[in-house]
């Protein structure tokens, strides 16, 4: 029994370490810096750059969700 919630843990964490991979990788592969850059002055709010980071915090809220829900089903098994 345990070395099968080992198992399926072990799984689930795989899952969720890929999904933190792929964030990673949106994350370099949007220009935020480059809109940011592009701002005429400091503290100027950019749409893009504010959706963007909207997007990536959405996502990273998700992944840190089920990650909690993974331990609270770990504890409880």
């Amino acid at each position: 029994m345990i070395n099968n919630l080992h198992i399926k843990t072990i799984e689930e964490e795989e899952k969720l370490s890929s999904q933190l991979a792929g964030l990673q990788e949106n994350i370099a592969d949007q220009p935020i810096a480059m809109v940011a850059k592009r701002m005429s002055r400091v503290g100027e709010s950019s749409g893009n750059a504010d959706h963007a980071l909207d997007e990536l915090e959405s996502s990273m809220a998700n992944i840190l969700q089920e990650a909690d829900k993974l331990r609270l089903s770990t504890l409880k098994e």
